[in-house]
């Protein structure tokens, strides 16, 4: 059975959590909440696909997964998003998962 270990990684920049990239750029759940689960995937398929290691904060309740470069990689999914008309718009990734989505755009409050 293989095991996984950390090595920790010094940087200047602050790497933002998937729940702070989702409030920042509107992007919601169709029940109103921060799209988590999207902004993860979204991400993380695209460290995969540079071959990335991921990045994890430790906090009091355990390590916590961050985003290098988040908010410019974000950029390209919102607008990707806002080309779909409706007002729940959906995203599939290769794998075949579904993720429905709302916009909130900062001038309505969110």
């Amino acid at each position: 059975m293989p095991y996984t270990y950390y090595v920790p990684v010094t940087s200047d920049e602050h790497y933002l959590y998937a729940s702070e990239l989702a409030e920042m750029f509107g992007i919601y759940t169709v029940n109103g909440r921060p799209h988590t689960q999207l902004v993860s995937a979204y991400l993380t398929s695209l460290e995969l696909f540079e071959q990335a290691a991921p990045l994890f904060y430790p906090t009091k309740h355990g390590l916590r997964r961050v985003f290098r470069d988040g908010a410019n990689r974000m950029e390209l999914l919102v607008r990707k998003l806002k080309e779909q008309p409706d007002e729940i718009k959906t995203m599939t990734f290769p794998n075949g998962k579904i993720f429905k989505v709302k916009l909130k755009s900062k001038e309505a409050g969110a």
